[in-house]
């Protein structure tokens, strides 16, 4: 057997070739997501201020919790604000349409609708059946959209309700109820109709009071 010399200064190091080779096609897309995530983070700092730094909710301030809400309602939440179909309902919506005009750009709301709906939430306790009036009158009502433990709906388009605190649900059953919501959409119309089955306050304290204990 013939032995070839090795020259100096050269090593033959098969597995660090091999994983530096299978490496670099990923490199490339592990960057690009880091700098979507970044400018994600960096859009997400003018909306920290009223729903909090993990965008859990600030109910002093009107602002419902946003962790772990559908991607796709928070673009199309945002894209109505943008476009003046939300905003009036009250002082909170005026607020947030004002807001919204520094995110008219499709591709930031689809950023930020992402990095959102990333962030941590709270764990939904999983009601159990019960005879509880409340308990009947949510699943009768809201469940068959929103999902038993109100979890939300991709393929209905229904938000995540669970975690919200309960004076934002009552406010938002009462602009349905009361037509000051509705406009915006065939979903928020939907949910017009669903609020006017509902027999007055009573029951939406109660609907409100079982979403906010979830």
């Amino acid at each position: 057997m013939i032995k070839r010399p090795i020259k100096a200064g050269l090593s033959f190091k098969p597995i660090a070739l091999l994983s530096a080779v299978l490496l670099m096609p990923f490199s490339g897309v592990s960057s690009a997501e880091a700098t979507a995530k970044q400018q994600a983070k960096q859009l997400f700092q003018s909306c920290a201020s009223c729903h909090g730094q993990q965008a859990e909710g600030q109910a002093a301030l009107g602002a419902p919790t946003l962790a772990g809400q559908l991607p796709s309602y928070l673009e199309r939440a945002m894209a109505e604000f943008a476009a003046g179909k939300r905003g009036q309902e009250d002082h909170y919506a005026q607020q947030m349409a004002a807001m919204s005009l520094s995110l008219q750009d499709e591709q930031q709301r689809k950023l930020l609708a992402s990095y959102i709906s990333a962030l941590p939430s709270k764990e939904i306790q999983v009601p159990a059946r019960s005879g509880d009036a409340a308990y009947r009158l949510y699943q009768a009502s809201c469940g068959g959209c929103h999902g038993v433990k109100a979890e939300g709906n991709k393929a209905l388009n229904s938000p995540r309700l669970a975690g919200m605190d309960e004076a934002y649900i009552t406010r938002q059953l009462e602009h349905f109820r009361s037509g000051k919501r509705g406009a915006s959409s065939r979903y928020a119309k939907q949910m017009q109709m669903m609020a006017n089955t509902l027999k007055g306050p009573q029951d939406i304290k109660l609907i409100s009071q079982f979403i906010a204990k979830l």
